[in-house]
């Protein structure tokens, strides 16, 4: 039986060139790491963000790859048409790379009716008491 090892990225706009993310991606291969997790952690490093080709297809070579959305995607956008930006970006992405799931944190989840609008598999996390939010809730 397969097992899929994941590792988190990070940030993919704090490595400085592609030749270094390329050279963290192979590593992780030999490493036998089967899935990575590209975290933009709010709305202008999603907006900022540039993909190469090369980084492309080594993405595509591994068998798990997810994305995280702005941790406050919901709260920090001035308007629906901001979410709906933002979710474009995370679709185009998500297409060109193979992505297997969007991750949304529970308490920023934009509403059913927008989500709908995308092909991408949503999956939530971090869904703690403190937050107030209930499975319920987010139906």
């Amino acid at each position: 039986m397969n097992r899929i090892f994941s590792f988190a990225l990070g940030y993919l706009t704090e490595y400085v060139n592609t030749s270094e993310f390329i050279g963290l991606l192979n590593l992780l291969k030999k490493l036998e790491i089967e899935g990575i997790e590209i975290t933009f952690n709010s709305k202008e490093r999603l907006y900022g963000f540039e993909i190469d080709k090369d980084i492309k297809n080594k993405l595509k070579e591994f068998n798990y790859v997810t994305i995280h959305s702005p941790f406050e995607l919901v709260k920090e956008s001035n308007s629906e048409q901001e979410i709906i930006k933002q979710l474009d970006i995370i679709n185009s992405l998500y297409s060109e790379i193979r992505a297997k799931r969007v991750i949304i944190h529970p308490d920023s989840l934009p509403r059913p009716d927008i989500l709908r609008r995308y092909n991408f598999k949503v999956s939530t996390e971090n869904l703690k008491k403190s937050r107030q939010i209930t499975i319920p809730k987010l139906k």
